[in-house]
């Protein structure tokens, strides 16, 4: 009988005239030859699981040698039956205490759990990666009926690419990730989709006052707790158009982060690693001060809790009035000119350069990791040279 190929890559069955099922393998040594190894037959209880997992065996023993040390033949052991969904469950445990939690959750569960989820670490590869981006790029979002974008595709591959690093860290593993992008330093990887949502949308000063009158009018309905959660989002717009920072970071700053004397505020960039210095306006002193003078040290401002608030409210209760004030009759996927929160940031950014504050000091305010990145905002600034070269006196 021929070879059948099944649902695990690389094992196949040939069924004998007596009905017994043998399991083989299929893989390539380290010439390159391609090699196919009977494991065994089902009446001696192999299966293709089983044949899946000897398979990931005989792949990592390539890789590490036969004189791999005690050490890496444990090593071995160990990932050789470490399926993608055991990495995935380690990595999530992980961050329970993350705001965006419940959104890493679905993005896993949705798309990632059924293509790699059984997979022993060691099966998936690099073209597996590229065919899933592949098909990503033709299906259709069941939230939006719309394909995916690019950015939405790459953040699919970046949590893969996390889970992988991470258990490879936590387990000490001698394997590579196959969801690693591709860079001008790295010729192999996974090619990076292109993403053209560089916003050009900022809001005016007299747009801005539309927005904090909408905020500060709609009452949010949540029992007895709406009077807080209103005042959440009265702050959280405020401090958002006064400092330019994330979401996440501005949910994670604590009553200590604040020096009022000072009029400033510590940042914790959550994306960039780092902390930076931001600054209260009138307007933003004004509204929080209240808040303010009921915490303990360690409290969050926005929430007034413990632990820091979650992502998903905020852009659930904003997005709408944000759409009703400024989206009327643009299309969902016009990235450059819809205003969602984050154009909270980029107006930070946008008016300062009209401003003429300086590149440098943009750069340093937005805690922007290279001046590239700022020098979107370069445009806005007000045409100095003329003033400049009639300053020389020359």
């Amino acid at each position: 009988m021929a070879y059948q190929s099944t649902k695990y890559t690389g094992v196949q069955i040939r069924t004998t005239q007596n009905g017994d099922k043998i399991f083989y393998i299929r893989y390539k040594n380290n010439t390159g030859k391609l090699i196919r190894e009977k494991v065994g037959s089902d009446k001696e209880g192999i299966t293709a699981v089983y044949a899946s997992r000897h398979r990931a065996k005989r792949i990592a023993e390539l890789r590490l040698g036969d004189d791999a040390p005690m050490a890496q033949k444990e090593q071995l052991k160990r990932v050789s039956n470490l399926t993608v969904t055991d990495a995935a469950r380690k990595y999530l445990d992980s961050i329970k205490d993350k705001s965006d939690y419940k959104n890493t959750i679905g993005r896993y569960d949705n798309h990632l759990r059924i293509p790699f989820g059984s997979k022993l670490l060691t099966e998936v590869t690099e073209a597996d990666v590229t065919k899933f981006v592949a098909k990503k790029q033709k299906e259709t979002s069941f939230k939006t009926g719309r394909p995916y974008s690019p950015k939405t595709i790459n953040d699919m591959i970046d949590l893969l690419n996390t889970i992988y690093r991470f258990i490879i860290e936590i387990e000490d593993l001698k394997i590579i990730s196959p969801a690693t992008y591709k860079s001008k330093f790295k010729t192999k990887g996974i090619p990076r989709l292109d993403v053209d949502n560089a916003r050009q949308r900022y809001l005016s000063k007299e747009e801005i006052k539309l927005l904090y009158n909408a905020v500060d009018n709609r009452v949010v309905r949540d029992n007895s707790r709406s009077e807080a959660l209103t005042e959440d989002y009265r702050i959280f717009v405020r401090l958002a158009l006064c400092t330019g920072a994330r979401l996440s970071s501005i949910l994670n700053i604590k009553k200590s982060d604040i020096n009022l004397t000072a009029r400033a505020v510590t940042i914790k960039d959550l994306k960039n690693k780092s902390t930076y210095t931001g600054y209260l306006s009138d307007e933003a002193l004004s509204v929080l001060q209240e808040r303010y003078e009921k915490l303990s040290p360690n409290q969050y401002i926005i929430g007034g809790g413990e632990k820091p608030k979650c992502k998903a409210p905020f852009t659930k209760y904003l997005q709408p009035i944000l759409n009703d004030l400024f989206n009327q009759g643009l299309d969902i996927d016009d990235a450059q000119n819809r205003v969602v929160v984050h154009t909270l940031r980029h107006t930070f950014g946008s008016l300062l350069a009209i401003a003429g504050t300086p590149i440098f000091t943009i750069q340093k305010l937005m805690n922007h990791k290279s001046i590239e990145m700022t020098m979107r905002y370069a445009k806005l600034a007000p045409e100095q040279g003329f003033d400049a070269v009639q300053s020389l006196g020359i």
